[in-house]
């Protein structure tokens, strides 16, 4: 498969379905944060929000567990004379300090959005369409009138006990993501069933790549075992229907 192939992933369960989430919003705040704009830091403060929501949702510990359980699996490899001893040790070592960072924090992630009275305030008004303007928010938008570096300094020091639960998932999710190779699959007339006979394991994530020059999306329904995949055609967005082709395409079952 090209590398400039599209590349979709779908979670079989809803901690990764959480994680990823995070991970979106995390790679959000990591685009419009740099930028100076008001505009662009009134997305990044609305974006912190998010991730404070969800944060608060005892996110940590579930990181944690995840992190201790990949911990536990790893560790016997090092005694095994066939494994590079010396990357196994990084990535334990990288784990390490993630558990060791996340315990610390102690729940802190949730006091900083129910303390903070701007952020208590722009998160009551961002379900009211047009809620933050500048006559609803007076203090926003003081807030975002003040110089970009002043602003910045604001959101990172806002942002300061996410960046554990930040490190720690990114690790995760990469751990799970490179946990197994691509394989490529066909589906027939646009659809593809994981195989009924295939060993019964509870898969974290499915990673789905295809050429960008079919024009097709995917359509994933299943949950931890088994799942089906259709490929999908948008001759426009009022008309998608599933595509009658076969489809080649690379698959990865990832499971950790």
């Amino acid at each position: 498969m090209s590398s400039q192939a599209n590349l979709f992933e779908y979670p079989l369960n809803e901690r990764i379905r959480k994680f990823l989430r995070l991970e979106h919003l995390f790679n959000k705040m990591d685009y419009f944060l740099p930028q100076t704009e008001e505009w662009t830091n009134r997305i990044a403060l609305e974006t912190l929000i998010e991730i404070l929501i969800i944060t608060r949702e005892e996110v940590d510990s579930e990181i944690l567990q995840e992190l201790e359980r990949c911990k536990a699996i790893l560790e016997p490899f090092s005694q095994q004379t066939e494994v590079d001893a010396g990357a196994l040790k990084r990535i334990l070592d990288d784990i390490g300090i993630a558990i060791e960072k996340i315990r610390l924090l102690d729940g802190k992630t949730s006091q900083t959005l129910r303390e903070n009275y701007l952020l208590k305030s722009v998160l009551q008004r961002t379900s009211i369409p047009g809620g933050t303007c500048n006559f609803d928010l007076p203090q926003y938008a003081h807030w975002l009138s003040q110089p970009y570096p002043q602003r910045y300094n604001q959101i990172e020091t806002w942002m300061q006990d996410t960046l554990p639960i930040r490190d720690g998932m990114r690790l995760f999710l990469s751990l799970i993501r490179d946990s197994c190779d691509p394989k490529p699959v066909k589906a027939a007339s646009g659809l593809y069933q994981y195989p009924t006979d295939a060993p019964v394991q509870q898969l974290q994530m499915i990673r789905i790549q295809i050429d960008p020059n079919l024009e097709l999306f995917p359509e994933v329904s299943g949950y931890k075992h088994h799942f089906n995949i259709r490929f999908m055609e948008a001759k426009n967005m009022n008309h998608i229907v599933q595509t009658i082709r076969d489809i080649n395409f690379s698959l990865t079952c990832c499971i950790f």
